[in-house]
């Protein structure tokens, strides 16, 4: 990890809460969609 002078803590955990909650988002999604997708697959 760079101990750059311009990276704050906050600042650095902010991006990182963000990212988290991007990826949960899109991550939760795809669950839906494969779960969408097997249920299409099992009605036939």
């Amino acid at each position: 990890m760079l101990s750059a002078p311009s990276y704050d803590p906050q600042f650095v955990s902010e991006i990182m809460r963000s990212l988290t909650s991007v990826l949960t988002c899109i991550s939760m999604s795809k669950v839906q969609q494969v779960l969408h997708w097997l249920n299409i697959k099992s009605d036939y």
